[in-house]
């Protein structure tokens, strides 16, 4: 019996902790960036470089930003491989991928997502270095690591930033505690996909919170017409479409 009533009281306590970390993050009224895509008509579209020509002058573009071990900058223009760590200039180049900074010529004026895939000492630096001001406004930071993006805002605070892959499992396991609202969130815009793996990541209830916190949404990315109005009636405000049968 002395086990049974010491096992309810841990979980009373256990209670009220989560119940008071719920209420906490209820109570909390995150600061919201204003930028100008925030103005912009929605949802917004995002097509990958590989379909630029495709594309309408409106949609931004999505480019997947990969470093050589030559340490010049590449834009992915097809899936590459992310378990090799090093890709010589050479291999990049007979994949097809234009160095960013021709990449960037040719969508000069666009508004931009920037996919960094390595995750290399002095990516930062090299990237404010290339874009510099005339990223303000155009462009938005996306990277499954964390300490890239912290490290690439100190540079440049006016660009948008994204969400990891770790911050988004963190918003599934709060939700999974009941304390979803007490979520930590570096990022300005919450991006990714539906499902991973075939698991639900991204939730009606996930959705609603980065919603109540006035943050933004872009969802990708997109298979089919079906994960198109699924990602419309969770409030996306960007749709990440990768088949260039979406983009009529």
């Amino acid at each position: 019996m002395r086990i049974i009533g010491l096992s309810a009281v841990c979980l009373f306590i256990l209670g009220m902790i989560l119940s008071s970390a719920h209420f906490w993050g209820l109570s909390q009224k995150p600061k919201t960036f204003e930028h100008a895509w925030f103005q912009l008509d929605r949802p917004w579209r995002i097509a990958p470089l590989s379909l630029l020509e495709k594309t309408k002058p409106s949609d931004f573009i999505w480019i997947d930003v990969v470093r050589s071990q030559e340490q010049n900058l590449f834009a992915a223009t097809s899936p590459i491989d992310l378990t090799k760590k090093y890709w010589s200039d050479r291999e990049l180049q007979e994949l097809g991928f234009p160095q960013l900074k021709d990449a960037l010529t040719r969508v000069e004026g666009r508004r931009l997502v920037l996919n960094l895939l390595s995750n290399v000492e002095g990516l930062d630096l090299q990237l404010s270095d290339l874009i510099g001001a005339s990223g303000k406004d155009r462009i938005l930071v996306q990277s499954e690591f964390d300490n890239l993006m912290r490290a690439l805002k100190k540079l440049q605070p006016l660009w948008l930033y994204g969400s990891s892959q770790a911050e988004r499992v963190r918003f599934r396991t709060f939700e999974s505690l009941w304390i979803l609202t007490a979520t930590p969130f570096q990022g300005d815009v919450y991006v990714g996909p539906l499902k991973q793996k075939n698991v639900e990541l991204l939730t009606e209830q996930v959705a609603a919170e980065i919603k109540r916190r006035g943050q933004h949404l872009i969802v990708g990315p997109l298979e089919n017409k079906d994960e198109w109005d699924q990602a419309l009636r969770l409030g996306a405000d960007g749709v990440f479409i990768d088949h260039e049968e979406l983009l009529h």
